[in-house]
């Protein structure tokens, strides 16, 4: 098994989300985001894998869906915005 990375400090402070970014949350913000359309495109693309592995290696896909939005440049984030600031 592959070893579990180290989790890297929540951004936070975002006024304005990159490109790469992917959008937590419901509505039109998040659902025309590019980041999301990607983030999208690739779990679709991979869904039928995930599918037929073995429930222990379910993580490892998931882990790698993650780590390539991550791996874009700039680094992609998941962001969630906070209700009272508006910030990402």
């Amino acid at each position: 098994m592959a070893p579990t990375p180290t989790p890297k400090p929540l951004a936070t402070g975002i006024s304005k989300p990159h490109r790469h970014d992917v959008l937590l949350g419901r509505g039109g913000a998040s659902n025309h985001h590019h980041g999301n359309a990607v983030f999208r495109s690739v779990v679709s693309k991979t869904r039928p894998m995930y599918r037929t592995v073995p429930k222990h290696q379910k993580i490892i896909v998931a882990r790698s869906i993650i780590s390539a939005v991550g791996k874009q440049n700039p680094p992609g984030r998941f962001l969630e915005r906070d209700k009272g600031s508006k910030l990402w």
